[in-house]
């Protein structure tokens, strides 16, 4: 049964790379293509698809004639969520290195707009050397994104009809992706100094990294003081020290504000320095 188990999976994920990488296919197409993998009978791949769909990892791109039949045909495609899958699973096609960069480069080109804030700055990270960094955080990324979903909305067999992504993972922001660390991605602190260093020698990825950083504490600011507001406007509440709270909240927000209007600290490393010129 395992095996079994095992087998679905990897013809899920092999369905999810091909449309990945050629996408959007019509379901001829994807049989074709993950037939030569040995990966089951045509019935048996068709039913993966129609799962796949059903739980929402693909879906339709648009719609043709067909010239095969009277129905038309439909092309589909990754969602976000079919994304993550993806990158969750790449293990277990076993995939040579120099297959999963230029993969990853495409997934970063195709769909910028399904993860926008880390695939903006996918180029900068892979000439910055932490390509392979990067490629681990995302994978602990899309682990997170799935299992926040199923914790939100149970089995993929339960799933609702309509289905937004979780509130806290609408988008997986460079702040959070670009922070030090934050599950415990590299096994030792080598690694770890070797991404900050990346960071903060590249002036974009250190340029993003503050602007991030500004936009989720002014954020976080912005609700604390919508709480803090509410605590005031409620007539057992007229406790001066937490009017005073309020207003430090509100000094701090204008204070990221400012903090976020300044030009980023400048790159030295690769400028030359020369003695002052000093004049007879």
């Amino acid at each position: 049964m395992a095996d079994v188990a095992e087998r679905e999976t990897i013809r899920a994920t092999q369905i999810l790379l091909l449309l990945a990488k050629e996408g959007p296919l019509n379901k001829y197409h994807i049989w074709k293509g993950v037939a030569k993998h040995e990966l089951g009978t045509e019935p048996t791949i068709l039913t993966t698809i129609k799962r796949l769909e059903y739980v929402r990892c693909i879906e339709v791109r648009r719609i043709e004639k067909n010239p095969r039949g009277p129905k038309p045909s439909k092309y589909y495609d990754l969602t976000l969520r079919g994304l993550t899958e993806l990158v969750a699973r790449l293990d277990r096609l076993k995939l040579k290195p120099p297959d999963v960069n230029s993969l990853h480069r495409h997934l970063a080109e195709k769909y910028r707009d399904l993860i926008p804030d880390v695939f903006a700055i996918w180029p900068e990270m892979v000439e910055a050397g932490i390509e392979d960094l990067a490629q681990k955080r995302l994978r602990l990324f899309s682990i997170r994104f799935i299992r926040e979903e199923q914790r939100m909305y149970g089995k993929p067999e339960r799933l609702p009809p309509v289905m937004p992504p979780p509130p806290a993972l609408t988008k997986i922001n460079a702040w959070f992706f670009l922070s030090p660390d934050p599950f415990s991605v590299f096994a030792d602190d080598q690694s770890d100094t070797r991404w900050l260093n990346a960071i903060g020698n590249s002036p974009t990825l250190r340029e993003t990294f503050m602007k991030a950083c500004c936009d989720s504490l002014r954020w976080s600011l912005r609700d604390f003081k919508s709480r803090i507001d509410v605590m005031v406007d409620v007539p057992w509440e007229k406790d001066s020290q937490l009017e005073a709270v309020r207003q430090k909240c509100l000094d701090l927000i204008t204070s990221v504000e400012l903090l976020a209007q300044l030009e980023p600290p400048r790159d030295y490393t690769n400028e030359q320095t020369s003695e002052p010129s000093t004049s007879s």
